[in-house]
């Protein structure tokens, strides 16, 4: 006898997959609830048969469990799928693609119940297992060109385990012909009890479904040209690297990675104009997104590297504020002295100068702080900020004293 379990993609997860987890946690409570209770009728309440007319059982079907090998084995296969797909399509794609394929496996084993086996009516559908096969229906076009990592239990005479990958696609095809070949065995033995075979081929079918409504495989594509530029750039081939980035911007023209990586390539070239203007977009892209932390990356590799490099002034200011609210400090006083020293016959001086106190003052240096202050007040005589700048410098005299 053996088990095989998939339990991760090869690719990095950029943020956690709350619905994921939440899915998984509503269905473990639902068991637990359903075992101390009269399970069979709760089954035949919200479970689905062909001839029942409740079409809430279309859905509330996938939330339930026969026992707890049931319940776990298709909660590996949620989260092992499922947390992936989430991360790339994001939380509303995913949730119709689960709810759609929960759909969907009803909707076959419906049709296939009434079609070919009719007197099976009063069999009911219960199990998450057709909504988790649309997600790998989904993943293996999604995730063709990653790899899949599989654990494997063997016990014969001995017991065995241990872990390997192959190609995600390859898997799941492999899956798919071992459910076909299944789903029609049951047909001929005339029943449709036990596994549900033909609630997984129809989520399946409507995962792959979703290729084409959510439009994947131009992602998929857009992917693998992505890590060829990649690779280039790393292998010296800059020149392939910047045509090829250039190629996806023309095709996706506010993504924020492809103009920071267009940049790096620019940047690496030593051609310094274009590579200021990737990254600049790259960083507005970011903060417009809300993702502080990235765009202060691409701030922070761009400017380490080419130090001789002048960003716009809205670039610099914005910069800063990102960095105080993720706590790099240093790198904002960094922008708001690249600013002074660049743009100093901007009308926003006056304000970069008074964050730079006020940065210095959060780091908790009060001597560079009032140095700052006091070169305000010589500088800026008229400024609607003096009233503010004078109290600043009265309060931290009075905690020097």
């Amino acid at each position: 006898m053996f088990f095989l379990f998939p339990y991760s993609i090869g690719r990095l997860k950029r943020k956690v997959p709350v619905i994921t987890y939440n899915l998984i946690f509503f269905n473990v409570v639902i068991f637990l609830m359903s075992s101390i209770g009269d399970f069979d009728a709760i089954v035949s309440f919200l479970g689905y048969k062909v001839d029942q007319n409740a079409w809430y059982t279309w859905l509330t079907h996938a939330f339930l469990h026969a026992n707890f090998l049931h319940l776990t084995g298709n909660m590996v296969f949620l989260f092992a799928f499922g947390s992936f797909l989430e991360d790339v399509l994001g939380e509303v794609k995913f949730i119709f693609v689960y709810v759609g394929s929960a759909l969907f496996s009803a909707l076959l084993f419906g049709v296939i119940n009434t079609v070919f086996i009719p007197g099976a009516g009063t069999i009911p559908l219960i199990g998450a297992s057709g909504a988790v096969a649309g997600l790998l229906g989904l993943s293996m076009i999604r995730f063709r060109h990653n790899d899949l990592f599989i654990f494997y239990a063997i016990w014969l005479f001995l017991i065995k385990w241990g872990t390997f990958s192959t190609k995600t696609i390859y898997a799941i095809m492999a899956y798919i012909a071992i459910e076909t070949i299944s789903g029609v065995l049951q047909i001929l033995g005339g029943s449709l009890g036990g596994v549900g075979h033909w609630a997984h081929i129809g989520g399946l079918s409507f995962g792959v479904l979703s290729v084409f409504i959510l439009n994947v495989r131009g992602v998929v594509d857009a992917e693998k040209r992505e890590g060829e530029a990649s690779n280039w750039l790393h292998t010296g081939k800059i020149d392939i690297a910047a045509e090829t980035f250039n190629e996806l911007l023309r095709k996706d023209p506010n993504n924020a990675y492809y103009h920071f990586m267009t940049g790096k390539a620019y940047n690496y070239s030593g051609d310094v104009e274009p590579a200021l203007y990737h990254t600049s977009k790259a960083i507005e892209i970011y903060l417009k997104e809300g993702d502080n932390e990235a765009a202060y990356n691409v701030y922070d590799e761009f400017s380490s590297y080419r130090r001789d490099a002048v960003f716009e002034p809205t670039i610099l200011l914005a910069v800063s504020s990102a960095c105080q609210s993720i706590g790099q400090f240093e790198a904002s006083i960094r922008c708001l002295k690249s600013f002074a020293m660049n743009h100093p016959g901007d009308e926003r001086l006056e304000l970069c100068i008074l964050r730079l106190a006020q940065t210095y003052e959060k780091m908790g240096d009060d001597e560079r702080a009032g140095k700052v202050y006091n070169k305000f007040l010589t500088t800026f005589l008229k400024s609607e900020w003096t009233p503010l700048v004078k109290e600043r410098l009265i309060d931290r005299n009075r905690r020097a004293v």
